[in-house]
């Protein structure tokens, strides 16, 4: 996870995102009414020009009567409830229902990654090659896109896009923004090529890192909106990205599916829908999947309310918060289990929780310190009582499972009396009238406050004198943004590429942690081509993370949820119950009320 210091920097820490994980987390999926299925075609309400000709050539599946020749049973409706967005705008969103439930499903990037390996795959690219030098990274794109309004996208679209991302007004920045200002420049030469150009050589991960977040915009719509707002301002001008980027919409997409209202008017209605975009090149590329109609989407923020939804039978998905699980919930009400499978699973985006010291300020300072104070989180009681053992204790900083990660690192040790002897010897010692106080951040989340809880006794145990200081999510930032803290519970989100350079090199990170050998090991990581190699180099620098501690890993957590039985295919992969492959048998799919 990123987040942005106010003189520009970013980390790839985890806390400005951590309101939207903990959201994200609690509803992982949640669900919403029955609302009418727009089946309107894409655009403005007019059909593609051209007549039946020209909407095969949006649509290669041929209209209803391709529809009904696609593998699978066409239509239906998924249902969810999520927080209301803050936007939806490509160049500066960060909100993690824009993120993970709308632009990925609305708008293409140039390579996406396949649901159940993780791995990246041409998307509205063909495919990418590298200069020699790995200076120049080329993109090949497809030549049957189209916006869901049915333009077709033109190179102007393009450079309009990279752009207005790369523009030194644009901010706050999306992961498009942000990954781009990290190369030199950014050219579109024709409609069908993206080129990208480094400084110096591109680390092995800049090609996912840039392919999974550049999003193609409609140039056109932008121009109307912008206009709308400033009438003068002309393209690439500061006024003009100003209002950009003010704008919560992010037009029309080349993605299987579009919305069909504005983010102002789902407020209204206090509804998101998308509909499936007909135009889109998916259609006859992807010929078993993107099945269904319509996903539909209420702004709920309660979880009582989406809960009563459940019961209700409103809703397709449901993730319990607060503690609760899934088995609880189904004893409790055994009449869910008729209409609701279970699923538990990991996905990629889920990291773990995990405790930041500040490795800039004494007492913090001294890597005893901050073992001793990493010995007293009790982990197998943390994954028993507070994740009721939907998990996995943390050993390093990537996904179990992966080449990267330590699996032969002993589990972190648990042990108060430990961690006083070796706070005795650096001079911490209430005998002696100086005890070690410290001081954690809390966020406003319950698992966060519990795991906090649960470490005070055997704070207590080994003579720290802890303060846990609960803050609401925007005064948390503040303090970790300026380093003003000692600790702080945090959960990290990943990225599509677990890069933990940013995290832990000394030359930005958000603990003031510096090691000479941990810098060596990432700046050759980044650059090795050899994956086998690379996984060496990780093993490394994380047994050195275990010796100097600056952070303390706890849990990899598990998504536990609720999914209605009418969806086929539902098969949890890395990205986690991806809807790309969903159908729903004819009969029991969703209709028009």
């Amino acid at each position: 996870m990123r987040w942005r210091l106010r003189d520009g920097r970013r980390y790839t820490a985890a806390v400005v995102r951590l309101a939207g994980f903990v959201v994200l987390f609690a509803v992982v999926v949640v669900g919403l009414a029955i609302v009418v299925v727009d089946r309107s075609p894409p655009g403005d309400g007019t059909q593609p020009p051209g007549g039946a000709g020209a909407h095969a050539v949006a649509d290669p599946s041929g209209g209803p009567e391709g529809r009904a020749a696609r593998a699978r049973p066409q239509g239906g409706v998924l249902r969810g409830a999520v927080p209301e967005p803050g936007t939806l705008n490509p160049f500066t969103t960060t909100d993690s229902v824009a993120t993970r439930y709308v632009l990925p499903f609305t708008h293409d990037t140039l390579y996406d990654r396949d649901p159940q390996t993780g791995d990246p795959r041409p998307a509205a690219a063909l495919d990418h090659a590298w200069s020699d030098d790995r200076r120049t990274l080329t993109f090949r794109l497809r030549d049957d896109l189209r916006f869901a309004d049915g333009a077709p996208v033109t190179a102007d679209d393009l450079r309009f896009t990279l752009d207005t991302a790369r523009h030194a007004s644009m901010a706050p920045q999306s992961d498009m923004s942000y990954w781009l200002t990290e190369a030199a420049e950014a050219s579109a030469p024709d409609e069908h090529t993206i080129v990208v150009r480094y400084a110096e050589p591109a680390p092995v991960v800049a090609f996912a890192q840039l392919a999974t977040s550049v999003r193609l915009v409609e140039r056109a719509w932008f121009v109307a909106a912008v206009h709308a707002l400033e009438p003068t301002a002309s393209p690439g001008s500061d006024a003009f990205v100003t209002a950009a980027a003010k704008l919560g919409d992010p037009g029309p997409g080349t993605g299987p599916y579009r919305l069909v209202q504005t983010l102002s008017a789902a407020r209204t209605a206090g509804r998101l829908e998308l509909v499936r975009n007909d135009w889109s090149w998916r259609r006859g590329a992807q010929p078993e999947s993107w099945n269904l109609d319509a996903v539909r989407f209420d702004l709920v923020a309660d979880d009582n309310a989406r809960f009563t939804m459940l019961l209700r039978g409103e809703i397709d998905w449901f993730s319990p918060s607060g503690g609760a699980t899934v088995t609880e919930l189904l004893t409790r009400n055994p009449e869910l289990a008729e209409r609701y499978a279970v699923y538990s699973y990991d996905a990629a985006h889920i990291g773990h929780y995990l405790v930041y010291w500040n490795c800039s300020k004494p007492p913090l300072d001294d890597a005893t310190v901050r073992r001793a104070l990493g010995m007293l989180f009790d982990r197998e009681t943390l994954l028993r009582d507070v994740f009721h053992g939907l998990g996995s204790i943390a050993r390093g900083v990537f996904k179990p499972g992966m080449p990267e990660y330590p699996n032969d690192a002993p589990v972190p040790e648990f042990s108060p009396e430990h961690a006083r002897e070796l706070l005795a010897s650096k001079g911490y010692s209430p005998a002696d009238g100086r005890p070690l106080e410290v001081e954690i951040l809390v966020a406003a989340h319950p698992t966060i406050r519990r795991i906090v809880e649960i470490a005070a006794d055997a704070f207590q145990r080994a003579g720290v004198s802890l303060t846990a200081l609960p803050l609401d999510n925007v005064s948390l930032y503040g303090r970790f943004q300026s380093r003003d803290y000692q600790g702080v519970v945090l959960v990290q989100q990943h990225e599509a590429v677990i890069d933990p350079y940013e995290s832990f090199h000394s030359r930005d990170n958000p603990m003031g942690y510096a090691d000479p050998e941990v810098d060596q090991l990432l700046e050759a990581a980044r650059a090795e081509p050899s994956r086998e190699r690379r996984v060496e180099l990780y093993h490394r620098f994380q047994a050195l993370l275990r010796e100097d501690e600056p952070v303390t890993l706890l849990i990899h957590p598990r998504i536990e949820l609720l999914l209605h039985r009418r969806f086929q295919d539902a098969a949890p992969g890395v990205l986690g119950l991806w809807h790309e492959r969903f159908w729903v048998p004819a009969d029991q799919q969703l209709r028009s009320s």
